[in-house]
């Protein structure tokens, strides 16, 4: 139960209050009306805050998972603001949203950067002529410590590459996931759309430019081991799409497929249909989705469909926002899961087998 004198007066208290899986939001000042949005309802004015009789205290307590992490704001009379109480603020792409953290939240982030490992290099401006595009197009290379082309053949292509290095921090990901020997050393290539939102929506152009102009120019360029080479793609969001159509419509390109938070109904849904008609390829799977609604269902779906197609699918859900956040903090489990989840005991539950694989890279 919530004190109206703990609520008032206690400064030592974190907000919002926390107990077990309730949390307790609230607001202090005068309004008409206040409501909470954010992750859990989609950020839709549908959880009006209550007020306590004659007090320009507002709140509101809603039950999450232990795991959670939760971002949101209120709407005081319309007008959108953080919560001026909760120190726990996050910069997101475009404004700052206040966040509350369940007492089983796993930031694997956080555990990553407070170890030192040997760092890679970027190379950045680069461009290439396409004839497909008909324009200059530029990418990014990450080169591992210690690298000698003679020995290189995994390549890592990340759609949207520029916003998984300013947003998703992907290299501290690598550079530790290489160091434990969690996954190969790779070139990753960080690959950038000129016009994101024509491109990504199934532009054929762009997919054949990435298909037979990019990845042979980076592999020409960057190792002498052809003979065998593994070829990873990830995209998140549009970015997600991008990669499962490269994925599908090409013979034996791509080897692992990482999606996270996919937005997958293009051209009606055309994606769906293509894993239909398509011979099964020799591709493993990671899809990753938040708990926004509309993302969650459609990840599921996909999921689905590709499992009873006979492919092998790692599915990971988490209780979270479809954010940068999110992406970032769980792409070492997609990575693990691709690469490396063979060589670990496992059980039936993949949450579960995750978390051991994960706890054993961070705290061994």
């Amino acid at each position: 139960m919530y004190k109206k004198n703990i609520i008032l007066n206690n400064a030592s208290i974190d907000y919002p209050i926390i107990n077990e899986n309730e949390v307790c939001f609230l607001y202090k000042g005068k309004a008409d009306n206040v409501f909470i949005v954010g992750d859990f309802n989609n950020w839709e004015l549908t959880d009006n805050m209550e007020r306590y009789v004659g007090q320009d205290i507002w709140y509101i307590k809603r039950k999450f998972p232990k795991d959670a992490r939760i971002e949101y704001k209120y709407i005081v009379d319309q007008n959108w603001t953080i919560d001026p109480n909760n120190r726990s603020i996050t910069d997101t792409e475009y404004c700052c949203n206040s966040t509350v953290t369940m007492p089983g939240y796993k930031n694997n982030m956080d555990c990553m950067i407070y170890h030192q490992f040997p760092k890679g290099e970027i190379i950045k401006d680069l461009y290439l002529a396409s004839k497909y595009m008909e324009k200059k197009m530029n990418f990014k290379v990450y080169i591992p410590y210690g690298f000698k082309d003679e020995k290189i053949n995994n390549f890592i292509y990340v759609i949207d590459g520029s916003d998984y290095l300013e947003f998703g921090d992907i290299t501290t990901t690598i550079d530790f996931l290489m160091y434990k020997n969690c996954i190969p050393k790779s070139i990753v290539v960080f690959i950038d759309p000129s016009e994101r939102t024509n491109e990504y929506k199934l532009g054929l152009n762009y997919m054949d430019y990435i298909k037979n102009e990019l990845i042979p120019h980076i592999e020409n360029t960057y190792t002498i081991c052809r003979d065998y080479i593994e070829r990873t793609i990830i995209g998140v969001s549009w970015g997600a799409m991008t990669a499962m159509y490269i994925a599908m419509t090409s013979d034996n390109l791509i080897d692992y497929v990482i999606t996270q938070s996919g937005y997958f109904w293009a051209k009606d849904w055309m994606i769906f249909d293509i894993i239909n008609q398509v011979e099964r390829k020799d591709i493993k799977f990671c899809i990753q989705s938040g708990m926004k609604n509309d993302t969650e269902l459609m990840n599921e779906r996909l999921n689905k469909l590709l499992k009873d197609k006979g492919y092998s699918v790692v599915y990971q859900k988490y209780n979270e926002g479809d954010n940068w956040t999110n992406w970032k903090n769980h792409l070492s489990d997609a990575l693990v899961s691709v690469f490396k989840l063979e060589d670990f005991p496992l059980n039936n539950d993949i949450t579960e087998d995750m978390d051991y694989i994960i706890d054993t890279l961070l705290f061994d």
